[in-house]
C-alpha cells in the first residue's frame, strides 16, 4: 500500500552549519566561481551562476524503474562525512575531529546564540510554514512505542503475487519538513548542519534518536507508526535560490543475496551513504551501474493510462532535464547492506560499521564476519516545472562552500555531493515480519507484506491511496527559510542553504 497524502501547509526546523562546508576550504579546486553573500554583510548579485561543470555521462543497463534491477551501490570507501571528533558537541571537538588546528583560532565571527534545547528545537520545526502537516491528525501519532503494535496498525489485504527474483518490500514516504539538524553527526546541536529534507519521522530534529523517533510524532511513510524511522538529505535549491519541495520519495528494502539470511536492522541502528563533502561527482563502478545517482525520468504515479517516458542517463551532477519530455528529476541513493554485527552506528561513527560486498558491488555475499541487513534504496522525485528554472542550475544545500580565503559563497559541482541518513524507528515485530515473508523467501512484495496484510489508511486517505502528490506548490518562496534560521534572518543567495556560519568562519579563519 502506498501511503500518499495531499500536502498540507509545509514547515522547517531549526539550524546552523553544514559540515561539509566547514572543510570545503580545504578541498575545493582553483577554478574561479561568482561570490554572493559576503561575512561583512555586503553582496553581490544572488542570482549570479556559479561556474557551470559539466556534467557526467554514462547509461546505466538496467534500469531502476524495473523492480528487478540490480542497483549498483558505492564501495563505502569515500570520505567520512563526520568524526568521533565532531560528535564532541563543541566547536574545539568539531575542529579536532577534522584534525585541524584549534590553539590559535579566533572567536567565531557570527553566532547563532545557544543550542536549542529538544523542546524549542521541536518547537521551531513544528511552527515552521514549510512543513507538512496533514500526517498531524493520524490516530496513532505520539502514541508511545507500548501502544503501537502490527495488529492494530494493519488489517487484511492482498497476498502479493511476488516475483521468485527478488526479495523486495516498497516504503513510499511523503516530505516531512526541512531542518538545519543532523542528529547523526550534531547530535543535540540544532542547526548545526547544512539543510536537510526529512521524510518519515514528523518531529525528527538535532536531538532524535532511536528512542524518541520510537516514542513519538507521526510517519509519513506508507505503515503509518509502524514506520517512524527519519530519512533525510541535503536539500535541493534552484538557480534563483529558492528551496525545492520533493514530490514523493520511493524506498526500497531488498535482498542483495539470495542465498543469504537477511537479519532485520538492530532497534538503535544509524548509517549515512555518501559524501558531504565530495567536490568531485559520484560515477559508475566497473561493471556500469551507479551507487549514487541523478536522473531524468518519469514518477511511477505520472504513468497516467500507462505510459512512461524515455529513461534518462545516470548522472553524478544535476543534469538538465527538459519539463516537456520528463516529469521528474529523481535523486536516487543505496545505502550499505553488510553490517559487522556488533556497532550499530551510535559510537561516533556512522559508515564503518555498514559496508558492500568485496569487488565493489552491489550484488553478492558479504565479507565473512558480517551480516546481510536490509539494503535501503531511496529515490527522491522532484517535479519538473518550467517555473523552477533549468534543472541544471539546481544544487544541494553540501554543495554551497566557503572559498579558500573563507569569504566568499561558491557552489561546488552541482549534486556531486548527494548523500543521506537514516535513523532506525521501525516497530521491531513489523521489521521483522518484512523480513521472514518478503526479503527471506525471495518474495517482490510491492506495498503489502508477505503475510497477507497492509497498512491502515489515516483517516482522509480513501481518496489518495495511490496519488503521491501534494496539492500544492514545490518551490519555496525567497524568506520561507528565516523561522529555521532567526538569528540570520534575510538571507540571500547560497547563503539560505545554511544558517550559522560561526564554525565555517573559524575553520576559514584559523584552519
Amino acid at each position: 500500500m502506498e501511503k500518499s497524502k495531499p500536502k498540507a501547509s509545509l514547515v522547517v526546523g531549526t539550524s546552523v552549519v553544514l559540515l561539509s562546508a566547514m572543510v570545503a576550504f580545504m578541498i575545493l579546486d582553483s577554478r574561479g566561481a561568482p561570490t554572493f553573500g559576503l561575512r561583512d554583510g555586503s553582496q553581490v548579485d544572488e542570482n549570479a551562476d556559479a561556474f557551470n561543470l559539466e556534467s557526467g555521462d554514462g547509461q546505466n543497463a538496467l534500469d531502476p524503474d524495473n523492480p528487478d534491477m540490480r542497483v549498483a551501490v558505492s564501495d563505502g570507501e569515500a570520505a567520512e562525512t563526520g568524526s568521533v571528533g565532531a560528535r564532541a558537541g563543541s566547536l574545539n571537538g568539531v575542529l579536532e575531529g577534522l584534525g585541524a588546528s584549534r590553539d590559535d583560532d579566533p572567536a567565531p565571527a557570527e553566532q547563532a546564540g545557544p543550542s536549542l534545547g529538544a523542546t524549542q528545537n521541536l518547537e521551531m520545526v513544528s511552527s515552521s510554514g514549510l512543513r507538512n502537516t496533514f500526517d498531524d491528525a493520524s490516530p496513532w501519532a505520539d502514541l508511545s512505542a507500548d501502544q503501537i503494535s502490527y495488529g492494530s496498525i494493519t488489517e487484511p489485504g492482498a497476498m502479493p503475487a511476488g516475483r521468485p527474483a527478488a526479495g523486495i518490500f516498497h516504503e513510499n514516504c511523503n516530505f516531512s519538513h526541512f531542518a538545519y539538524d543532523d542528529s547523526i553527526l550534531f547530535p543535540q546541536r540544532a542547526g548545526v548542519a547544512h539543510l536537510h529534507m526529512f521524510f518519515g519521522n514528523t518531529k525528527s530534529t538535532a536531538h532524535s534518536d532511536n528512542n524518541t523517533l520510537r516514542n513519538s510524532g507521526a510517519s509519513t511513510c506508507a505503515h503509518n507508526e509502524l514506520n517512524r524511522s527519519s530519512y533525510w538529505a541535503p536539500a535541493v535549491f534552484n538557480g534563483d535560490h529558492k528551496v525545492l519541495i520533493p514530490e514523493i520519495m520511493n524506498v526500497y528494502y531488498t535482498e542483495l543475496d539470495k542465498n543469504a539470511q537477511i537479519v532485520p536492522f538492530p532497534e538503535q541502528f544509524q548509517m549515512i551513504q555518501g559524501n558531504a563533502m565530495a567536490t568531485e561527482p559520484p560515477s559508475a563502478l566497473s561493471d556500469g551501474t551507479w551507487p549514487l545517482y541523478w536522473k531524468c525520468g518519469w514518477h511511477e504515479n505520472a504513468r497516467r493510462g500507462g505510459s512512461s517516458g524515455p529513461a534518462g542517463q545516470y548522472q553524478g551532477t544535476i543534469p538538465y532535464c527538459d519539463p516537456g519530455t520528463y516529469t521528474h528529476l529523481e535523486m536516487g541513493i543505496q545505502f550499505a547492506h553488510c553490517w559487522d554485527g556488533s556497532n550499530d552506528g551510535t559510537n561516533g561513527d556512522p559508515k564503518s560499521h555498514i559496508r558492500f560486498p568485496d569487488g565493489a558491488r552491489a550484488y553478492g555475499t558479504c565479507p565473512q564476519g558480517t551480516k546481510h541487513v536490509p539494503a535501503i534504496r531511496m529515490r527522491i522525485h522532484f517535479k519538473l516545472d518550467s517555473s523552477f528554472g533549468p534543472s541544471n542550475d539546481w544544487y544541494l544545500s553540501s554543495d554551497v562552500r566557503l572559498d579558500s580565503a573563507g569569504d566568499h559563497f561558491v557552489i561546488g559541482n552541482r549534486g556531486a555531493s548527494i548523500h543521506a541518513d537514516w535513523v532506525n524507528g521501525w516497530d521491531p515485530e513489523t521489521l521483522k515480519i518484512a523480513v521472514d515473508t518478503c526479503l527471506n523467501v525471495n518474495r517482490d512484495c510491492w506495498r503489502n507484506l508477505g503475510d497477507g496484510r497492509q497498512a491502515k489508511l489515516d483517516p482522509g486517505q480513501q481518496e489518495a491511496r495511490t496519488v503521491a502528490y501534494y496539492n500544492g506548490p514545490l518551490i519555496a518562496e525567497a524568506g520561507s527559510l528565516d523561522q529555521l534560521c532567526p538569528n540570520r534572518s534575510g538571507r540571500s543567495g547560497p547563503e539560505r542553504a545554511l544558517c550559522d556560519l560561526s564554525v565555517m568562519s573559524a575553520m576559514a579563519s584559523g584552519g
